[in-house]
């Protein structure tokens, strides 16, 4: 499985806006969240193959071509220059949790990103804040 890039945790995660201790627990030993490529349900590959539309059509985002979004994603969540909307683990039928994100990219807009507990992101995809689900911390 290829890997597009690797940052830790703490780059990603904003620890002074959510309950550190939860999102310690979430991750466990898992030092770091990367992208992979993955497949249809999860990784590169699926983010593009299911929401290629989004972030052709966010103003902004540049990101027109697969490479771009990993490139965005990247540099978005290691440089931590944002504001996070909240976050919610949840819970699967089969008992594989996930932690969802919700980011402020700017005034209209806004990125929902889904980490896998062993920290493979399964999805990430611009949305309207109208959109979005403000998640309790």
């Amino acid at each position: 499985m290829e890997v597009h890039w690797k940052i830790p945790t703490t780059s990603a995660i904003n620890y002074e806006r959510v309950e550190s201790n939860r999102i310690h627990r979430f991750f466990g030993e898992t030092p770091s969240i990367q992208l992979l490529s993955g497949n249809e349900n999860w990784g590169l590959t699926h983010i593009w193959s299911r929401h290629e539309t989004e972030y052709i059509t966010t103003p902004g985002l540049g990101a027109n071509t697969s490479q771009k979004v990993s490139e965005f994603l990247h540099s978005f969540l290691r440089d931590g220059q944002y504001k996070t909307y909240g976050y919610s683990i949840r819970t699967s039928e089969d008992g594989r949790e996930t932690l969802a994100i919700g980011y402020e990219l700017d005034e209209k807009y806004g990125l929902k990103v889904a980490i896998s507990n062993d920290g493979r992101i399964i999805t990430a995809v611009p949305t309207a804040k109208s959109q979005m689900k403000k998640y309790d911390y």
